[in-house]
């Protein structure tokens, strides 16, 4: 969430270890001194010690402070300038699982227990809805605010990709392809992508595709897919070397009605390394 503010809690810290250094190297008064020196200041050690641990606690409540108004300014910037008009004030996971439609509130449930997985660091998580009813962006946008809220997300490490926009620029020419897969560079902790109802892709566009998937799960980037289409089918439209990488990816945070199909791919189908894939 960008860096700390280096201002008061940085000085109460630093004054805080002067005093305890100073503490460590004072030693009480003896009788064997030598005549003619006069301590004048005695240091009481209980009391240094508590005014160390009062400069602690008040470095460490700005440094809180500090963190809650970036969280405030980062949440601003999202909700004013990054999250589309029509989510706006519609995006909260805490609502969405209060709302009267089960299928809307059992969405969000589901989302907010991978995101529970591990609270500090963000997760990849596949969302796909067939009820018509049951728009799932709003579910993904209330992910990327979840992680906002936690302070482990700022608007210089998030990524919206399209994947039809991609596909469009992917067939404008080699110079805007070569920009589709620079998007695999960028320094993103977080990827909205949302994903294309095509059935086939052009081998440009499949090895596009793969570069930019490798490239996050390299970089251990959490891609919140937003598809039409349930994981399995949308898996096997995409090339055959990055299917077992996305298929250990989103094991157990794929959330779609369960059917017979719904989750990853049998392992048993995909015989290959993942470790060996991405090396």
């Amino acid at each position: 969430m960008g860096e700390k503010n280096p201002g008061t809690s940085k000085r109460l810290q630093a004054l805080a270890s002067t005093l305890e250094a100073v503490a460590a190297k004072t030693e009480p008064a003896t009788a064997g001194k030598p005549a003619g020196i006069i301590r004048h200041n005695t240091i009481d050690p209980a009391k240094l010690q508590a005014t160390i641990n009062e400069m602690r606690a008040k470095g460490a409540a700005q440094i809180s402070l500090n963190e809650a108004e970036l969280i405030k300014e980062t949440t601003r910037t999202f909700e004013e300038k990054i999250i589309p008009k029509l989510y706006r004030g519609k995006v909260s996971l805490p609502d969405l699982a209060r709302n009267p439609s089960r299928n809307i509130a059992e969405m969000a449930n589901n989302i907010k227990s991978i995101l529970d997985t591990d609270p500090n660091e963000p997760q990849p998580i596949f969302i796909h809805s067939p009820d018509i009813m049951v728009d799932a962006n709003l579910h993904a946008w209330g992910a990327v605010m979840c992680y906002v809220a936690r302070g482990i997300l700022n608007d210089k490490k998030f990524l919206k990709v399209n994947e039809s926009e991609l596909l469009a620029k992917n067939r404008a020419g080699y110079i805007e392809t070569q920009k589709n897969v620079a998007l695999a560079e960028q320094e993103a902790k977080v990827v909205l992508f949302s994903a294309s109802d095509v059935d086939t892709y052009t081998q440009t566009e499949a090895t596009t595709l793969a570069t930019l998937f490798k490239g996050w799960a390299e970089e251990q980037v959490a891609i919140i897919i937003v598809s039409p289409r349930p994981f399995n089918l949308w898996l096997k439209r995409l090339p055959r070397d990055v299917q077992p990488i996305l298929n250990t990816l989103y094991m157990g945070h794929v959330v779609e009605p369960a059917t017979p199909q719904t989750g990853t791919m049998e392992q048993s189908g995909l015989n290959h390394s993942v470790l060996n894939i991405l090396q």
